[in-house]
């Protein structure tokens, strides 16, 4: 009889793990819809390397407190200002680039490339071990 239970409790966990999956994917394939880019993985990246650079410190500043918001929250996402207290890129005139990798380097982690010029490129380091880097573009 025990044997039983622990059979539907191992079940029931697993019914919850695949909703939690098909929930994120879904979202991800709403919020490609909603604002017209790929699907995360389809989406160009890169590290950086070869592009212009003209960081703006008002940008910088900005940028640094996105990064920071997912980094403690371990939340990579382009609404973290929907979520958590912290500034919106979208009224700025820029385009957002954003990546999180396990790599100690933050300049080796890719961001999505919005644009020609960098103008502010932020990271910070979350609780898991990852880094999260946002880069604004023009």
């Amino acid at each position: 009889m025990l044997f039983r239970v622990m059979e539907y409790v191992m079940i029931a966990r697993l019914m919850l793990v695949g909703a939690f999956v098909l929930a994120v994917a879904l979202a991800d394939n709403a919020e490609a819809k909603v604002f017209r880019r790929a699907r995360s993985t389809s989406v160009s990246v890169s590290t950086g390397s070869g592009l212009k650079v003209a960081i703006d410190a008002n940008l910088q500043v900005v940028a640094q407190a996105r990064a920071n918001a997912m980094a403690s929250r371990c939340h990579l996402t382009h609404k973290i200002h929907e979520l958590f207290n912290c500034p919106s890129w979208s009224g700025l005139g820029v385009g957002e680039g954003i990546g999180c990798s396990s790599h100690a380097d933050p300049k080796s982690c890719a961001t999505c490339i919005v644009g020609s010029v960098v103008v502010a490129d932020a990271h910070a380091f979350g609780r898991n071990g990852q880094v999260y880097r946002v880069r604004f573009f023009r």
